[in-house]
């Protein structure tokens, strides 16, 4: 059963800004972010929000913590 795009783009947002914030990507994020990713039902607004953390990862922006 895959959830509604509704539902996924509330919970990129939600998870874009807590990540944004704390300038940090945890497990539990990473985890949610893959299965974002392979539900394959994300917008192109959560393409461009999760475009945006991965730019933060690579620029040391944002860090990757346990």
């Amino acid at each position: 059963m895959s959830t509604p795009s509704f539902f996924n783009t509330i919970g990129i947002e939600a998870l874009a800004e807590q990540v944004l914030l704390s300038r940090q990507v945890t497990y539990a994020d990473r985890h949610q972010i893959k299965q974002a990713i392979l539900g394959g039902s994300l917008t192109e607004a959560d393409h461009i929000l999760l475009n945006r953390i991965l730019y933060g990862i690579r620029k040391g922006i944002l860090r990757l913590a346990d």
